[in-house]
């Protein structure tokens, strides 16, 4: 992964980006290559950690709390803790 980060192509387009991840701390990856004039590039997010996002998506696709709990505490699915 380093040699990506030090590619000269890399450095030339500028497309290396840095989050802080909750866990990992500093993450520093390459980011999308394109980019549009007059648009500025958004800063990207550290990724989610597994099960971060998994009630919200679960509450968006129609179940109820004691569904996602009863799922959780059967080990069908992980939730993380809140941050």
């Amino acid at each position: 992964m380093k040699e990506v980060l030090e590619d000269p192509q890399v450095f030339h387009l500028g497309v290396t980006e840095e989050v802080e991840h909750p866990k990992a701390g500093k993450a520093k990856f390459v980011g999308g290559p394109v980019r549009f004039e007059g648009l500025s590039a958004e800063k990207s997010e550290a990724p989610p950690l597994p099960g971060e996002h998994t009630d919200v998506i679960l509450e968006e696709l129609g179940y109820g709390r004691a569904d996602i709990e009863k799922f959780s505490k059967t080990g069908a699915i992980q939730l993380q803790a809140k941050i």
